[in-house]
């Protein structure tokens, strides 16, 4: 009886030490097995620990922390240069470092008003010439000492068919104390052309003026009176001013006699720059008739430089500018 129970304690006690080994195996391998796979750099503290069931959600949260502590760490050793910076970045020290857009030209203004230097004096300006009648245009202007601008067509000096008379013509226009200026080689309008356009339509203009009279004009009158901003610089990038007019009677439109007579006697004033074409018979016939009639008013004729001073890149009258 005695022997009997002593067998039965010794069960009991073999299965209570195979119970707990058991039990031990079984939490090992539990432990082992919980977060297969992931390598966490930064373990976050748990209160508790989790169970079997929230092992999805734990593993999408390693996740998160893994990829946004490598990309704060990626962060923080990006070069400097490869972060973009922009000028309107407010410093934090007292040293500025706000980049400030450098200024390499300085705005062109308004040119001051033209005012005429001379008292009681008109210009007459002449466009689109030499032409077959400006030689008796010549004769009357020195007849009743008056002098004029006259601006000529490049092309016109250069064709050989009419060359030795138009520079002869110019050449004489000097002589007699008249301005010879630009007004372009081909009287093509500015503003539809390039820049190196522009550039030609001047410069062969200039250099066939400055063959015969042996200086380059200072002035250019654009053709149809088209111009802007472009062409003005341009314009003073060669040394040239711009002149338009203040009035006219466009008599290239109006071609009679009567018509552009009336129109000088009752237009033309004291600071007035006059345009006129010398290559219209009718015009040359209007003014020579309107001349005496000036003359006895006490107007005195002049030139566009004698009237007023003008600088490379002005504009006369200086309401024209734009």
């Amino acid at each position: 009886m005695k022997k009997s129970r002593m067998k039965h304690i010794f069960s009991l006690l073999l299965m209570a030490v195979v119970g707990v080994a058991l039990i031990i195996t079984g939490t090992k391998i539990s432990s082992s097995n919980q977060y297969p796979h992931e390598t966490i750099n930064s373990n976050p503290t748990w209160t508790t620990m989790p169970s079997q069931d929230t092992s999805s959600a734990t593993t999408s949260l390693t996740t998160i922390i893994t990829e946004t502590q490598t990309t704060t760490e990626d962060s923080q050793e990006s070069s400097p240069s490869t972060v973009p910076t922009t000028s309107e970045t407010t410093p934090s020290s007292k040293e500025s470092t706000v980049t400030k857009p450098k200024t390499t030209t300085k705005p062109r203004t308004k040119p001051p008003k033209t005012t005429p230097k001379l008292k009681g004096a008109a210009a007459i300006t002449f466009d689109d010439g030499p032409g077959g009648h400006t030689s008796r245009l010549l004769n009357a202007l020195k007849q009743y000492n008056a002098k004029a601008t006259f601006f000529v067509i490049g092309s016109g000096i250069a064709n050989p068919e009419n060359q030795k008379y138009n520079r002869s013509l110019i050449k004489r226009m000097v002589d007699e104390g008249h301005e010879v200026a630009n007004h372009s080689y081909d009287h093509k309008d500015f503003t539809k052309l390039s820049d190196k356009d522009v550039l030609s339509q001047i410069r062969r203009t200039s250099d066939a003026i400055s063959s015969i009279t042996g200086e380059k004009p200072t002035l250019l009158r654009p053709p149809y009176g088209s111009f802007n901003r472009r062409i003005t610089n341009l314009a003073e990038q060669e040394g040239l001013a711009l002149v338009l007019w203040s009035p006219s009677p466009e008599d290239w439109k109006y071609k009679d006699v009567d018509y552009v007579y009336n129109y000088i006697i009752d237009h033309v004033t004291a600071g007035s720059t006059l345009l006129l074409h010398d290559i219209h018979k009718t015009t040359v016939d209007a003014f020579i008739k309107a001349l005496p009639v000036l003359t006895e008013r006490g107007l005195k004729l002049v030139t566009v430089s004698e009237l007023v001073d003008l600088k490379p890149g002005d504009v006369h009258p200086s309401w024209w500018w734009r």
